[in-house]
């Protein structure tokens, strides 16, 4: 799933939040792949939703991958948070 907005902050996650919804649905299992090709920063709204989608995905047995987060900023806040174990990530 291909992530429209680039910034992913407090205004957009509630749209987000229900798109991921329709998508876990939607895949019945298979892998969940959020692209944040066009994500130039992510806020503390956006990684506590993250977070909490790891979990869920993780206790229905569905991989969540991200791909594409190349961006300064979100690299930035990923470390910032030291959050690279917790969403699996290898920036």
């Amino acid at each position: 799933m291909k992530i429209k907005s680039e910034e992913l902050c407090i205004q957009e996650i509630e749209s987000f939040y229900k798109l991921l919804q329709d998508e876990i649905t939607n895949l019945q299992g298979n892998p969940l792949i959020l692209d944040f090709i066009n994500v130039e920063k992510i806020d503390l709204s956006a990684i506590q939703v993250l977070i909490s989608l790891k979990k869920h995905c993780e206790s229905i047995g569905m991989d969540l991958i991200f791909i594409n987060m190349d961006s300064s900023q979100i690299q930035q806040t990923i470390n910032t948070f030291n959050l690279n174990h917790n969403l699996g990530l290898e920036l």
